[in-house]
């Protein structure tokens, strides 16, 4: 099993949660292998540091657009050598609720996984909060190299458009979604006691949330890797 992500930059909060995520998944993720597909613009000490805790780096393109750059998470799902997937952004924490809803997902016996952990998630497919079950979908590049031909839209979310237009429809007839606050496709809710405050949600930055918490948790790393010290 294994959790995607893009990285790219050397942005400070998806450097961070990176970090955390790999570092808090021996827990909540257990026998999950964290992959980052990232570049040479991601700092080569943040690179090695990654490699040492085990996580799995996939160099990629630096040329490659932004656009395409979000994208290459999704690639998993199309890995012959991967069961189940999760497709997570860098900066969105992993949390006790977060591992609550995939075991349930793992449970239900349905293909996919949707999760909508906030008023704000109105899309289909949150690009960095879904799952399934690699080799089921058509070959991702393929759809990505079709969706990227023909689109003319210009949105930050490019991500979640492709996922909305050429993923949805092959996933949702087999498809647990968790969603916090609508009740679209049949929703389950998440389960409330693990939410300690009200900003506080599945696909949260840690960084926003929980400053201190996620300080203390980087404290011995910050040391030896000066790319995640805070300005």
């Amino acid at each position: 099993s294994v959790c995607s992500f893009s990285l790219f930059g050397a942005t400070l909060r998806c450097l961070r949660g990176a970090l955390c995520n790999v570092l808090v998944a021996k827990e909540l993720y257990s026998g999950w292998t964290m992959r980052f597909s990232l570049d040479e613009t991601v700092p080569e000490d943040f690179r090695r540091l990654l490699s040492g805790l085990d996580a799995e780096v996939v160099e990629k393109d630096a040329g490659a657009s932004r656009d395409r750059k979000l994208c290459w998470r999704f690639l998993v799902a199309s890995d012959p050598e991967v069961g189940r997937f999760a497709v997570r952004d860098c900066d969105a924490g992993f949390s006790l609720r977060e591992a609550v809803v995939v075991g349930e997902w793992l449970a239900s016996g349905r293909l996919f996984h949707v999760i909508r952990g906030w008023h704000a998630h109105t899309d289909l497919m949150l690009a960095g909060l879904w799952g399934g079950c690699a080799g089921v979908l058509p070959d991702m590049q393929s759809l990505l190299d079709r969706f990227f031909a023909a689109n003319r839209t210009l949105t930050p979310n490019i991500d979640q458009l492709f996922l909305g237009r050429c993923v949805w429809p092959a996933v949702r007839s087999s498809c647990l979604v968790h969603d916090r606050f609508f009740d679209a496709f049949e929703p389950r809710r998440p389960p409330m006691q693990f939410f300690r405050t009200r900003n506080d949600h599945i696909g949260s930055d840690r960084s926003v949330v929980d400053r201190a918490w996620q300080d203390k948790v980087l404290r011995a790393w910050t040391e030896q890797c000066p790319c995640l010290r805070w300005p």
